[in-house]
């Protein structure tokens, strides 16, 4: 397998005639961080709280020939701060939802196409703005702390990569597994 360069990949990209319409696969994405709750009363509560994600984006352009599909996949880091609302259907599972801030802490990408691959670093990734849905369960520490384990689905609004490059016009979703430590006030 030899690694084909970016320029080999952007050629064979740039042929409408081979490669079109990309689908966009959901990415499944982690995020550690920490949580903090301003209870508005027994069942809803008000959050923000800093997260480093990494979230992933797949990308396949489907060949209009026999010849192979050219898969892309971007990995975006971001540190995020989320603000929403969630409500505790009972003291353990909760439903909530919010928008959140990504600052851009880097992102790299490889393209397969065949037998040849290709990496490069996305260095001129911006930062991220989006909404997200949760679903999760609580777990009490102490009467003011709890560990999270949720689900969050989240989705980009803007782009975070425009270059004219291989890989363009990126905005991120993902399901994310989030495991916080939370501060109740």
């Amino acid at each position: 397998m030899h690694a084909m360069s970016g320029n080999e990949l952007s050629v064979k990209l740039n042929n409408a005639k081979t490669f079109r319409d990309p689908e966009f696969k959901l990415s499944i994405a982690y995020s550690v961080g920490g949580m903090f709750y301003y209870f508005l009363n027994n069942r809803t509560a008000f959050l923000t709280g800093l997260s480093y994600d990494r979230t992933s984006v797949k990308v396949i352009y489907n060949v209009s020939n026999n010849m192979e599909n050219l898969d892309l996949t971007q990995n975006f880091l971001f540190m995020n701060i989320p603000m929403g609302i969630h409500y505790y259907l009972d003291p353990l599972v909760f439903l909530g939802g919010g928008i959140y801030y990504g600052k851009s802490m880097g992102a790299d990408g490889m393209g397969k196409y065949s037998s040849s691959s290709a990496s490069a670093d996305l260095d001129k990734t911006k930062d991220e703005g989006g909404i997200f849905i949760d679903a999760g369960y609580n777990l009490n520490v102490t009467s003011n702390s709890n560990f999270l384990i949720l689900l969050r689905y989240k989705v980009g609004l803007n782009k975070v990569y425009t270059e004219p490059d291989i890989i363009t016009d990126v905005q991120t979703k993902a399901l994310l597994l989030n495991i916080a430590y939370g501060i109740k006030f």
